[in-house]
């Protein structure tokens, strides 16, 4: 009986952590197949999905389902009891910049450890965070570790490639690293 409660502690435990009860929908049975060019890449996020190593980038505009693959990612990892952090980046630095208030509970390096070495990092809509110093440096780092590391991470964007910080999309479009899809 205390496993079978201890196990079950454990996975609210990861579920709560990963920020994926909002997308709780969000799976890959509940694809829109009728969004052009999705169907062309569900093979390739569901072999991610089963087995997350290294990169996945995920590049296009507003509406294709981009989100709704990295979501269906992570509850596949968080089903296997991984452990999951589903963020949307302009959150991810408000949440790093908090750290600093006097009433934080938790300290900034204690959340950047947890962003920089979590199983599975799910970095949704790159880019459309406020490209200040700060904000570009904390990316930058958080991305490199985990590219050093050889982390699993996926990341969102509806950048071009040639918009994204160049630091940051050579790390992405490394080939020994993860695909671009």
């Amino acid at each position: 009986c205390l496993q079978v409660e201890r196990r079950r502690r454990n996975s609210e435990a990861l579920a709560q952590m990963s920020n994926l009860a909002a997308f709780h929908d969000k799976t890959f049975a509940s694809l829109n197949l009728f969004v052009p060019g999705l169907r062309a890449v569900i093979p390739q996020a569901r072999a991610y999905a089963r087995q997350p190593d290294g990169w996945l980038t995920l590049l296009g505009p507003y509406g294709v389902g981009k989100t709704h693959l990295a979501a269906a990612i992570g509850h596949e990892a968080l089903g296997r009891g991984e452990p999951v952090l589903f963020t949307v980046v302009p959150d991810l630095l408000d949440h790093l910049r908090a750290t600093f208030s006097p009433q934080s509970t938790i300290s900034y390096d204690e959340q950047v450890e947890l962003v920089r070495t979590v199983g599975l990092l799910i970095l949704d809509d790159l880019g459309i965070e406020s490209a200040t110093p700060w904000a570009r440096e904390k990316l930058y780092q958080i991305i490199n570790h985990r590219y050093n590391s050889r982390l699993a991470t996926v990341i969102t964007t509806n950048l071009r490639p040639d918009a994204i910080e160049p630091r940051i999309y050579s790390r992405l479009c490394d080939p020994a690293c993860g695909k671009l899809i």
